[in-house]
C-alpha cells in the first residue's frame, strides 16, 4: 500500500490559486485606492451630512461583499485541502498498520530460522 499526495486536490488549489491571489490583490488595491471621504461635519448642512454618510455606507457594503467574496473562495479551498489531508491521514494509518505486521512477520521469520540453524 503506497502513500499517495496525488489524493491532495493540488490541480484544484494551483488552479484556483492564481484567481484568489488576484482576488486578494484587487481588494487591497480597491481599498488602497478609494479616497478617504471627508469627516461629516457635525455643525453642516443636514443633507450634506446624510449623503456624506450613505455615501460611506455604500463603500462600506461594497467592500463588506468583496470581503465575503474572498472569504468564500478561502473556505473552499481550505475545505479541498482538509479533504485532502483526511485521506493522507487514513492512508498513513493503515500504511503504519501495514508496516507493523511486516515486521511482525519478518521477526517471526527471522526466530524461526535462528531456531532452526
Amino acid at each position: 500500500m503506497a502513500l499517495h499526495v496525488a489524493a491532495l486536490p493540488w490541480k484544484e488549489i494551483i488552479k484556483v490559486l492564481p484567481a484568489l491571489v488576484g482576488t486578494a490583490t484587487r481588494l487591497w488595491e480597491q481599498t488602497r485606492a478609494q479616497p478617504h471621504a471627508a469627516p461629516v461635519d457635525p455643525q453642516g448642512d443636514p443633507r450634506k451630512q446624510l449623503a456624506a454618510m450613505l455615501q460611506r455606507l455604500e463603500a462600506m457594503e461594497a467592500a463588506e461583499l468583496a470581503q465575503a467574496d474572498l472569504v468564500r473562495q478561502l473556505t473552499e479551498q481550505l475545505q479541498g485541502v482538509s479533504t485532502g489531508l483526511a485521506e493522507l491521514a487514513r492512508r498513513n494509518t493503515w500504511l503504519t498498520i501495514a508496516a507493523a505486521a511486516a515486521m511482525v512477520l519478518s521477526a517471526t521469520a527471522l526466530g524461526l530460522v535462528l531456531l532452526q540453524g
